[in-house]
């Protein structure tokens, strides 16, 4: 939920490569984990790029989605605490099937 709208909305893990990161692909599996608690094994293609304007952050954006198989873990977002302005977005983590989102 946004601290400042209320609004609510669901996404995939996700953020900014860091130094610590060697490639995009390490940065996808370091967000999975810390924003779910889950390891997952990256797929080395995207399944969808999105380019976007945030006009709050008067920012232009670019989204990778790429897909992931799930290899261990269990959902938490403990893992988020101490990692920045996530925590005061992040409330909940789930497993869903895609068509709870979209029609496919």
């Amino acid at each position: 939920m946004h601290p400042k709208t209320l609004f609510e909305w669901w996404v995939p893990p996700g953020g900014g490569v860091e130094d610590t990161d060697n490639s995009i692909l390490d940065c996808v599996t370091r967000e999975v984990f810390e924003e779910t608690g889950t390891k997952v094994k990256v797929n080395n293609k995207p399944l969808f790029i999105r380019e976007f304007a945030d006009k709050e952050n008067n920012t232009l954006n670019l989204e990778l989605f790429i897909g992931a198989t799930f290899i261990n873990g269990e959902l938490t977002i403990e893992n988020i605490y101490g990692k920045g302005i996530d925590v005061h977005y992040i409330k909940e983590v789930k497993w869903s099937v895609i068509n709870e989102f979209c029609r496919v």
